[in-house]
């Protein structure tokens, strides 16, 4: 399933107050004087507005209300036009919000713009289609299936009203095995080419319950035995709208970048562009373009911006190829210069269990917070509160403290300390992935290397008992299934999975891995990863397995 929204689009509804960096204020004050007089500065915004990340743009859309009375979206909608202002209005927007009026705009007028209702409904996670009927209801007061029942009929409604009312299964291997995929394969042929008449429902109910790894699965099972796919099988049966839909959610889960390239593509093809449809795609594929874009140039032998060069112009272009250009994610999480390897959320453990919290957690985290307000560190109450926490306790402060003040331990502490204390502080309240990406960053900054920074790891105890061979084709198999196996990297689960395993056990699962998938597990890291977090899953993994640093090719990359 395609996460578009990042974990702090789930944290919109808390209501604990946002504390706002001081480049955060310096941005919004440097927007207002943009827009004051009369008159706007296009190129302002554009220069302003365009570098930001999804995240940065969404702390700046708060602050600016918080501060002027007025969200950044209605000053804009007020002082811009046309694409340009359509297009900055949505960046104006937190995602959810974006998403919900580009629906509410596609069924509005005259006519309904197909395209855009399943272009931002299909495919997506439960979690996410909650969040965009619960926008929509707060923006327009009205529910969004009775919106969409209002505006558009046939077998397009059925596809559009299972997206929105009925849930996507979760996908568990041990349901969703081969032989499942062959009776769904069986189910969908004949409700569709196996009878005469379609089955409609019995079709799209069978496709879309179905999450991406298993749609792959079904996928191959109907070409093993009808010689062809589900696309096809999806265009003999249904037209219009309804096939572009379903084919849209197929083709998500079968091929999604150059499928994310051909849609973008679509937008500008033929004659004129669809300046809406680009700008909703730009914008809310933005996380993923550092893979759909080398699929574009591979399919269309030129660069996606240079394509938005040739097609659209002014500062509607400029502020396309900024947000190009911009901070993204990868998956779910902001990726930027930072040393952010790996992001909270991908090692919490209880990322889907609602975490339970102390009074002691609750004062640890108030007399931390107490120290370092005001003038002055009180330095020994910081020591005395971080070294008596157990690790479980110490980990759930990190969680609890960002929950409470709206900003990471390790920056509150950054900001308050420095020298070595700072620097030990810092690795003590990073989640241990994001404090070896951090050390790995710190000895490899600069002119050479600093080999002391290199610390050991704290890794399971090797036991035979446990780490048998079946125990490691287990693992590769989990590996693959986290990674490569799958669309759409589970961080989490390859993570955890890799950090977890001594060395022993995992030089048995690289040449398993190897033997049965082709690639190393380097291969797969990289396939997976990229930037800072696949060369640091690389150094650990080569490290651990072959017990070497490896120095002076961690420095040369």
């Amino acid at each position: 399933m395609l996460n578009l929204y990042p974990p702090s689009a789930f944290d919109a509804y808390k209501k604990e107050k946002t504390r706002f960096s001081a480049t955060v204020t310096a941005t919004v004050e440097t927007i207002h004087e943009a827009c004051a007089g009369i008159g706007t500065d296009d190129k302002a915004l554009v220069k302003i507005i365009g570098p930001l990340s999804p995240n940065e743009r969404g702390l700046v859309s708060l602050c600016y209300k918080e501060t002027h009375g007025q969200s950044l979206r209605e000053l804009v909608k007020s002082e811009t036009s046309g694409d340009f202002g359509y297009l900055l209005q949505i960046i104006c927007f937190s995602l959810p919000q974006a998403e919900a009026y580009i629906l509410f705009h596609a069924m509005k007028g005259a006519g309904t713009s197909d395209h855009l209702l399943y272009s931002v409904l299909m495919g997506r996670t439960n979690e996410e289609i909650g969040l965009i009927k619960k926008n929509y209801f707060e923006m327009y007061d009205t529910d969004l299936a009775v919106s969409v029942s209002g505006e558009i009929g046939g077998d397009f409604l059925a596809v559009i009203m299972k997206a929105l009312q009925e849930p996507m299964v979760e996908y568990k291997p041990s349901f969703h095995t081969k032989e499942k995929a062959a009776e769904d394969a069986e189910l969908i042929y004949n409700a569709g080419e196996g009878k005469w008449g379609t089955d409609e429902n019995g079709f799209i109910k069978v496709l879309l319950a179905s999450p991406p790894q298993h749609v792959r699965n079904i996928e191959e099972a109907y070409k093993a035995k009808r010689q062809h796919g589900l696309v096809h099988a999806i265009e003999n049966e249904f037209s219009a709208s309804d096939c572009a839909a379903l084919t849209y959610f197929v083709r998500l889960s079968l091929e999604p970048w150059t499928f994310l390239a051909d849609h973008i593509e679509g937008t500008m093809a033929g004659i004129g562009t669809d300046e809406t449809a680009l700008s909703a795609a730009i914008v809310r594929y933005h996380p993923y373009l550092g893979r759909i874009m080398p699929a574009y140039e591979e399919k269309y032998k030129m660069s996606l911006r240079d394509r938005i060069k040739g097609e659209v112009g002014g500062e509607y272009q400029e502020l396309l190829l900024q947000l190009i250009d911009a901070p993204r994610s990868i998956g779910n999480y902001a990726v930027t210069g930072a040393p952010h390897i790996f992001p909270p959320p991908a090692h919490d453990v209880f990322r889907n269990v609602p975490l339970v919290y102390t009074r002691e957690i609750d004062q640890a985290c108030e007399k931390i917070r107490n120290a370092t307000d005001g003038l002055g560190v009180d330095e020994k109450v910081l020591v005395r509160e971080l070294s008596s926490l157990s690790a479980r306790k110490w980990a759930l402060l990190i969680y609890r403290y960002k929950d409470l003040y709206r900003e990471e331990l390790k920056d509150t502490l950054s900001r308050e300390t420095v020298g070595d204390f700072r620097f030990l502080l810092l690795l003590l309240t990073m989640p241990l992935p994001e404090a070896e990406a951090f050390l790995l960053d710190v000895a490899t900054t600069g002119s050479g290397t600093t080999e002391r920074l290199l610390y050991p790891r704290l890794q399971v105890a090797y036991n035979p008992k446990i780490h048998t061979k079946e125990k490691a084709e287990a693992d590769a198999d989990l590996l693959y299934k986290a990674g490569e196996g799958r669309w759409g990297t589970d961080e989490t689960a390859f993570v955890k999975l890799l950090f977890s395993s001594p060395r022993e056990h995992l030089v048995r699962m690289n040449k398993i891995y190897e033997y049965k998938y082709i690639s190393d597990l380097e291969g797969a890291v990289r396939n997976e990863f990229s930037g800072y977090a696949s060369e640091s899953l690389v150094f650990y993994g080569a490290w651990v397995s072959t017990g070497k640093l490896l120095l002076s090719a961690q420095a040369q990359r």
